[in-house]
């Protein structure tokens, strides 16, 4: 029996080259409890870098290639490449293979959320073990004002692809040495005894 391959790339970015797209991947498994959900980690400079394409482009979608590297089953996105392409509002037409070293892809929905669309399902996450989606976050809590989503495809021990979604993503932030010299005293905390704070009005201890 034929093996079951991932769907060209045909409709997604209308009229591009099928080569630019095609990974010939086999269609992913549903499960294996032999495999830990990945985490993606992004450094700073991604998240500047994807940023700065959406404030360029903030009604148009575009596409990058990812960098990076795999290690276990998490990723490390240190990079985005953007490639030759030509965009509208909903479409992006891919005019140049992936570059070396990608190891996987993400595009934009701007500000029209950042859930996959049947489209997206059918080809990007198809084709890629990583691709994501981004869209411009209106939600006043998140602090880097996007909204960042990926799917992976991860080996498992039998050497088929189990497909994630909803996977974790973390920002490195390098830690940046403060001087705290004689700023903060450290004291065990004292507990009051059992009804007291209810008469004191020391409301802080509920």
């Amino acid at each position: 029996m034929a093996k079951k391959k991932a769907k060209k790339f045909y409709k997604w970015w209308e009229d591009e080259k099928e080569e630019y797209w095609d990974s010939g991947l086999e269609a992913p498994i549903e499960s294996c409890s032999l495999v830990k959900c990945p985490i993606i980690y992004l450094l700073p400079e991604v998240v500047g870098q994807i940023q700065f394409m959406m404030k360029k482009y903030p009604k148009t979608e575009w596409a990058a290639d990812l960098l990076g590297e795999k290690v276990d089953n998490d990723f490390y996105i240190t990079g985005i490449s953007v490639f030759k392409q030509t965009v509208t509002s909903v479409t992006v037409k891919r005019e140049e293979p992936s570059c070396k070293g990608a190891i996987g892809v993400t595009h934009s929905h701007h500000t029209m959320g950042n859930n996959f669309s049947g489209t997206d399902d059918d080809y990007p996450n198809s084709n890629h073990d990583l691709s994501g989606v981004i869209s411009i976050s209106d939600d006043g809590e998140n602090l880097i004002g996007l909204d960042i989503k990926f799917t992976v495809r991860v080996e498992t021990p039998c050497g088929k692809k189990v497909r994630f979604d909803e996977v974790p993503v973390r920002v490195l932030f390098s830690l940046q040495e403060i001087n705290l010299k004689g700023k903060i005293t450290e004291e065990k905390q004292i507990m009051p005894q059992a009804g007291y704070y209810m008469s004191a009005g020391l409301t802080n201890y509920l």
